[in-house]
Parts: C-alpha cells; structure tokens; sequence
C-alpha cells in the first residue's frame, strides 16, 4: 500500500464503525415503533397522532434504517477497495432507500401532527434538512453517472450525514437530560439541530481530508473525466 492510500485510510478509517454505531441507535427506536404500530393495542392520547399516520411513518423507518446500516459500508474506503462489485450492488439499496427516507421525511413533517415540543424553527430545520437530503442524493447520483467518483462519495456522505442525524440527537439530548432541564420549544429545536449541524460538520471535514489525499481512485477519474470537467 501506497503512504497516500496509507495515511488516506488511516485517517478515516474510524468512520464507518462510527457511523454504523450511530445507525443502530434509530435503528432500535424504529423497531420500537413498528412494534407499536403493529400492535393491537388501543392507542393511547400520547401516541394516537402515529397510528394516524402509521402507513408513511413505517416507510419512512424500514427506510431511513436501511439506508443507515447499509450506508455505514458503503462508506468505508476499506470495504470499497476490497469488494467494489458488492459496493456497486448495494448501492442500488442506499441511494433509493435514502430517497424514500428524506422524502417520506418531508411528508411527515408537512402533514403529521407535531408533538408538544415541536416548534416552528424545528419545522423549518426538518424542511431544510429533507430537501438538503434529497438534493445531495441527486448530485451524488449525477455525479457517479458522469464517472466522477469522489465527488459522487463526498456528495453521498453528505447527504448520509444528514439522514444519520436521529442518531446524534440522541447524544445532544443527553445534555438536557443529565442537567435536568425541562424540555421546552426551544431547548428541543437546539438538541435537534445541534445533532445535524454536528454531523453535517464531520461530514464535510472527512471530505475535505479525503481531497487532500490523492488516490487511485481520483487519478482513474481524472484520466477519464472529459477535458475540462476533472
């Protein structure tokens, strides 16, 4: 192994153990919630407002999971290098699982009834993080079209980013939690976003770490990138 290809793993190679961490935890809290929806139990007054809308609410968990456990792999620089076929397969998973998901999200957030503490700037932050979302996705996919493979990663790692952002907010609620500060509108709009914006910030500081390594990978992209678009 080359000292680029070397130092470029070193540094990164913490991201998807990391990531798939944090995937389990939504992953966990979903199950939890399709267990509900599927139950035949009465709904009680608290959770009445997601048997209203269980139909787009498990779409957007099979979804959203899928694309946190699948993505965690489909991120690793390791896992591409040594199986690119199974990379390539799986992609056909994440990318429409991802989506569904941001999608899905920004239905929920048009149309499913808010909880006692979600306020307006929550609401503006969901619309913005879903449309970020589906955008990303769409430049990541043009991107791997037009065979421009590192951008097509920076821009799917973004958007995972994002879409991985229940799982950090569970950490940036701990706060609240061990100091015993009552949840209100806007402590709750802070952990929710606080949870985004730190995600969106290591996301786009594992690309830029990534640009500055040349690879393998960006050299056979530069030969075969049209004259004028490397």
């Amino acid at each position: 192994m080359s000292p680029s290809r070397h130092a470029s793993s070193g540094t990164t190679s913490w991201v998807a153990p990391a990531l798939l961490l944090l995937g389990v935890v939504p992953t966990i809290a979903g199950a939890h919630r399709l267990a509900m929806l599927a139950s035949v139990v009465a709904p009680s007054e608290g959770s009445a407002r997601f048997f209203a809308a269980a139909p787009m609410i498990a779409t957007h968990i099979v979804s959203a999971c899928t694309f946190a456990l699948v993505g965690a792999f489909q991120l690793a620089p390791s896992v591409r290098a040594r199986h690119p076929k199974a990379h390539a397969l799986a992609g056909y998973v994440a990318a429409p699982m991802g989506l569904v998901s941001a999608l899905s999200g920004l239905a929920l957030t048009l149309t499913f009834a808010p909880g006692p503490h979600d306020g307006a700037a929550l609401f503006a932050m969901r619309l913005l993080v879903g449309v970020a979302m589906v955008v990303e996705l769409a430049l990541g996919l043009f991107a791997l079209r037009r065979r421009r493979y590192r951008a097509h990663g920076a821009w799917m790692l973004r958007a995972y980013a994002l879409g991985l952002g229940a799982g950090t907010q569970v950490l940036t609620h701990l706060p609240l939690l061990v100091a015993k500060v009552e949840v209100t509108v806007g402590s709750r709009a802070v952990a929710m976003g606080a949870g985004w914006l730190v995600n969106a910030l290591v996301a786009e500081w594992v690309v830029r770490t990534r640009r500055s390594v040349p690879t393998r990978a960006s050299a056979l992209e530069t030969r075969r990138a049209p004259l004028g678009e490397t």
